[in-house]
């Protein structure tokens, strides 16, 4: 099965500033082209969802310093002209840098993230069966703001990391969409904000990120069975925070896109290969690189 990933939005400088609109496509591991439309909103931060087979969704984000959308863009990936290019607006509050995940096919998962004044505690389902909707469940027990989300199962997530107005965390919180309860699930080793955290098989990997002094280069594996983490001893070759993360080629290749490291925004791409024993990730040696530098931005991997 091959892969096509998409990347959208961000931006090119620190902050809020300089945001995009443009989207990069790739086949699997072949590099990135931009297409020919971008974005109706430049979006920073935002969430991004597969809608069916030939759609995804961009919802949210921030178009510039203290404008934060709740609105959501429609990408056909087979349709290069843009010509089924919709855009929904909401009478919703804006955010960015939200965990989000999907939880089932129609059923998303927005949790904090930040309006430009505050972090926030909210917790929305995102729901796109049909016309596009948010449902309001019950808030989180902290703000969270740069954190991540990872399904479990259809009613149970993880929320890792984030940042909470005092400090950045070291915790890993479950959320029960069943009885719309959030409670402490472990404690990871350090903290971390701006990371990214993907689930494959029994593991997840938490990558790169900020720990509240300085981006840092380390990558976790956090054991789901047994709720402990641990440092691996592979590690990015730039320390990065706000970057895209998926799988591809089966869960048998994990790709970093992006990102900010400190100083500027990053254009090159780190693979690594998913083994089933430690180290558990192995650095490839392929090269790619997005068509431009995004900090922060959206990306998703769809199986064509």
């Amino acid at each position: 099965m091959s892969n096509q990933l998409i990347v959208a939005g961000g931006n090119s400088s620190s902050l809020e500033q300089n945001c995009l609109s443009s989207i990069d496509v790739s086949d699997g591991l072949h590099g990135f082209k931009s297409i020919d439309f971008s974005l109706k909103e430049r979006r920073r931060g935002a969430a991004i969802f597969r809608r069916d087979s030939d759609s995804v969704l961009i919802v949210g984000g921030c178009a510039e310093p203290k404008i934060h959308l709740s609105s959501c863009e429609t990408i056909n990936i087979k349709d290069d002209s843009g010509v089924k290019h919709d855009i929904f607006h909401f009478d919703e509050p804006g955010f960015s840098c939200a965990a989000y995940c999907t939880m089932k096919p129609n059923v998303h998962v927005i949790a904090g993230g930040y309006n430009g004044v505050e972090s926030l505690n909210s917790m929305r389902l995102f729901l796109t069966d049909q016309t596009p909707q948010y449902l309001h469940l019950r808030a989180l027990i902290t703000r969270l703001k740069n954190s991540t989300a990872v399904p479990l199962d259809d009613e149970n997530l993880l929320l890792v990391g984030g940042w909470d107005e005092s400090r950045t965390l070291r915790t890993i919180f479950r959320y029960s969409l069943f009885n719309e309860q959030c409670n402490l699930e472990s404690i990871m080793p350090i903290p971390l904000e701006g990371h990214s955290a993907t689930k494959i098989g029994k593991n997840i990997y938490i990558v790169g990120g900020f720990d509240g002094i300085s981006v840092v280069s380390q990558i976790l594996r956090y054991n789901i069975v047994e709720k402990t983490s641990e440092i691996l001893p592979t590690r990015l070759n730039i320390a990065r925070e706000n970057h895209g993360a998926t799988t591809l080629e089966n869960e048998r290749t994990l790709i970093i896109a992006g990102g900010w490291d400190g100083q500027k925004a990053l254009q090159n791409c780190e693979l690594f290969e998913v083994l089933q024993e430690p180290p558990w990730l192995r650095p490839m040696e392929t090269t790619i690189e997005l068509t431009e530098a995004r900090n922060k931005p959206a990306m998703i991997s769809i199986d064509l």
